[in-house]
Formats: structure tokens, C-alpha cells, sequence
């Protein structure tokens, strides 16, 4: 802001006296120094021209010389705010308000030029600290997939997957899964990029034809506002996260909350893991189950639950009909040589489910799943149990009533059992 005064001082002063006066001087009498020195010269009518153009051309005066002897902290919000109160003074007239707009607007452009060539002239003058991207391979300015960012009087080379992965990292941000976004941080000085900087690194993506990922997308659609972006973008966050978890989470973690999967779920409790199998060979095939599964407890989009649940369901089934002896450890005996020893690991390949019935078509029909008869099965499977309970009662002796609840509650658990295999078969049918 204090270049800004400064051209606005010299563009708008017409006397040498004025012109001369020096604003960088830090004294109480500065303001007075210069008000008078205005009044005395700058202020004075001019009878050589109309007398409405004078008063304009005087007006327009008290008006800039306002960013020459305003505070010290002017910031870019105070200047357009006080460029936007004086435009919307009643007491102006049209005239006036085109005259004080384009006055202001030649002083701006003054002011970008020279910010312009000064950034110029820093860039050439930049000495490149950094010319390897984060897994030390050497890139140059060259390169079509390379980002240069200027800061703190230094480049900064960085590859564009680099950059999307610290830009992601820091918007996908959720301790303890609270969404908490974070600034953009250069990895290399510790410094939050500005937004010009933020800008630039956008446009140069969506210039240069890379994928730019949702949330940096929706970052930019937020003005770079990490609280607009918070609260707008909840859900994707918590999304990312959960993908940034699967991929990069603990090897001893991620085993732990597979085990746990697979006995919370009934068509792979069935499954004995044994103690000794490798943790990281079965986290690496648990982990497209665990991303569902993470899904369908953790995620914010009541939907994407429900079809993570219904999709993990079939999965398991499907992964436990394949093998049901996966996980265990066996011993191949040959005869004049040690046991070996190795775990049963086949599996069938995961993939999800496709709800594509025609590629050619899948543009134009839309299918959803049928869940039109969960209702009457839910209450036919009800009426079943209970009906199957009463008969067992009645048929019962009363000298062995006291066993009717334990037979009574075996019974119930067989049923639901029996029906939960029905259902899983309905689903692994859809």
C-alpha cells in the first residue's frame, strides 16, 4: 500500500512543491506538513478553466491525496473500501463519480505495471534452491509436468503429482476423522503458499491438461477459504481421508481392523486366520474390503453407506465361497527333507460390483437395486420365528419348561441363521 500512496501522491500532485514533499519522513507534523502544503498550492482555484471542471479536478484531489497521508497499515481491503465509500456518496455527481473512478483506475494501473516489472526482475534475479522433486530425482523448469513457485525470493521446482499430493494431504487433513483442513504448505521452508501462488498452480494444471482432483477444484471454487471449503466440502473430505487411510495407515493397524471385519461379518466369520500368516501379505489383500468397510462405518454420505454395505456383503461371500480355508497354515512333507511350511493364501480377485448390465447402453438406461421385497421378507422371516417359537411351547411338557428357553433360544438362533444365509443368498442373486 505504501507504493500505492506514493504514485498517487505524484500522479495527482500539479505543483513541484507538492511533488517534492517526501511522505517516507516519520514524524507527528508529517499530515500537517503535507495538508497545508496541498492547501497552499494544490487547492488554489483555476480561473482558466470552467468553473465546474475546477471544482471536479480540486475534489478529486482531496479524494487521492487521502492514500498518501493515510495510515501506515493500509491494506488492500481498506483501500476499496474507501474506494467504494466514495463512489457511493450521494453528494457526487455522475461526473465526478466517472472522473474519481478513472483517476483511481490509471493509479492501479500504474501501480500492477510497476509491481509487474518488479516481480520480473526478482524471477531472473531468483536463484533455484530446490531441483529435485520429493524423491530426489532431478527436474528442470523444462519440463512440461514441472511447477516452479517463487517464494521468498527463491524457486521451488516441483513435480505435479508432488504438488497434488501435498495440496491433497493438507485439504484432506482429519484427526481422529473431524474434518480439519490445513493450508498448503511449501515442504521445503515450512511456508503456507499465497494465493497468487495457489492460483498459479491451479491454472498451470488446468492449462497443462493434468486431473485436477475434487478437492483442490472445490478449494478454487471457494475462493482458497479454508472455512468456506470446510463447511462446503465435509463429506469429500472425510472421503479422501478414509482413501488416504487405507493406503498409508500401519501395516499392524490395518491387519487389527481386518481381523475385526472379518468377525463382524457372518459370511467370513467362519474364516481362521492363523496368528503366524504374514501381516503385510493379508493387509495387502484385505485392503480394497477395508476401504468399503471404512466406507460403511465412517462415511458422512448416508448413500455411499448403504451401497458400501450391501457391496461388502456380497464381496465377503464371495471371498469366503472361493477359499474357506484361507489364512490357515499347512506343512508339505517330503520325504528325506524338513517340513515346509506355508500359508493358504489363494483368494479370488477382487472386483467390484458392476452394475452395468450394457456398455452400449449404460448412457441411456438407468437401473437401481430392487429393494421392493426387504419389507415382506423382514416380516415374514419375523412372523416365522415367532410362530416357530410358540409351537415349541405349546408342545413342550411343563416338567421341562425350564429347558423351553434354552431350546427356545437355540431354535432362534438357528433360524436366524438359516435366514441371514437367505438373505445373503437374495443378495449375492442381486
Amino acid at each position: 500500500m505504501h507504493t500505492f500512496s506514493q504514485i498517487a501522491h505524484k500522479t495527482t500532485s500539479e505543483t513541484d512543491e507538492l511533488y517534492n514533499f517526501s511522505t517516507n519522513i516519520n514524524s507527528k507534523n508529517m499530515k500537517f506538513d503535507f495538508c497545508s502544503k496541498a492547501h497552499n498550492h494544490e487547492y488554489v482555484p483555476n480561473l482558466t478553466i470552467p468553473f465546474e471542471s475546477d471544482m471536479t479536478n480540486r475534489l478529486m484531489k482531496i479524494f487521492l491525496f487521502m492514500f498518501a497521508v493515510g495510515p501506515i497499515d493500509y491494506s488492500i481491503q481498506s483501500k476499496f473500501s474507501y474506494f467504494k465509500k466514495t463512489i457511493d456518496n450521494n453528494f457526487m455527481t455522475t461526473n465526478q463519480r466517472d472522473e474519481f473512478i478513472s483517476r483511481f483506475c490509471k493509479i492501479q494501473r500504474h501501480y500492477w505495471a510497476l509491481s509487474r516489472a518488479v516481480y520480473r526482475y526478482k524471477w531472473r534475479k531468483a536463484s533455484c534452491r530446490i531441483q529435485n522433486d520429493l524423491i530426489l530425482t532431478p527436474i528442470s523448469e523444462s519440463q512440461h509436468n514441472v511447477v516452479t513457485i517463487f517464494q521468498n525470493n527463491n524457486k521451488y521446482l516441483f513435480t505435479v503429482s508432488d504438488m497434488r499430493t501435498i495440496i491433497e494431504g493438507a485439504l484432506s487433513n482429519s484427526p481422529y476423522m473431524f474434518a480439519h483442513p490445513l493450508a498448503p504448505k511449501n515442504p521445503y521452508n515450512n511456508l503456507p503458499f499465497d494465493k497468487a501462488t495457489l492460483y498459479h498452480i491451479y491454472f498451470f494444471m488446468k492449462q497443462g491438461n493434468f486431473v485436477l482432483s475434487n478437492l483442490f477444484h472445490n478449494y478454487f471454487l471457494c475462493d482458497f477459504s479454508l472455512n468456506n471449503f470446510k463447511r462446503e466440502n465435509e463429506v469429500i473430505i472425510r472421503k479422501k481421508h478414509l482413501d488416504h487411510y487405507v493406503k498409508n495407515a500401519p501395516i499392524g493397524d490395518l491387519y487389527l481392523e481386518a481381523i475385526d471385519m472379518l468377525r463382524l461379518h457372518k459370511q467370513t466369520r467362519r474364516l481362521q486366520i492363523d496368528k503366524d500368516f504374514p501381516a503385510s501379505r493379508f493387509v495387502e489383500i484385505m485392503r480394497p474390503y477395508l476401504a468399503l468397510y471404512y466406507s460403511q462405518i465412517y462415511s458422512l454420505d448416508l448413500a455411499e453407506r448403504d451401497n458400501s454395505e450391501y457391496e461388502l456383503k456380497i464381496l465377503l461371500r464371495r471371498f469366503a465361497m472361493y477359499n474357506p480355508r484361507f489364512g490357515k497354515k499347512c506343512f508339505r512333507i517330503v520325504k528325506g527333507k524338513p517340513n515346509e511350511m506355508y500359508f493358504l493364501d489363494d483368494h479370488i480377485k477382487f472386483q467390484r460390483i458392476n452394475r452395468c448390465i450394457s456398455y452400449q447402453r449404460s448412457h441411456i438406461d438407468f437401473t437401481e437395486r430392487d429393494n421392493s421385497d426387504l419389507v415382506d421378507r423382514i416380516i415374514r422371516q419375523s412372523i416365522s420365528r415367532e410362530t416357530s417359537i410358540i409351537m415349541q411351547v405349546n408342545d413342550r411338557d411343563p416338567s421341562e419348561e425350564g429347558e423351553v428357553s434354552d431350546n427356545s433360544e437355540s431354535n432362534d438362533e438357528d433360524s436366524e441363521d438359516d435366514d441371514d444365509d437367505d438373505d445373503d443368498e437374495s443378495d449375492n442373486d442381486d
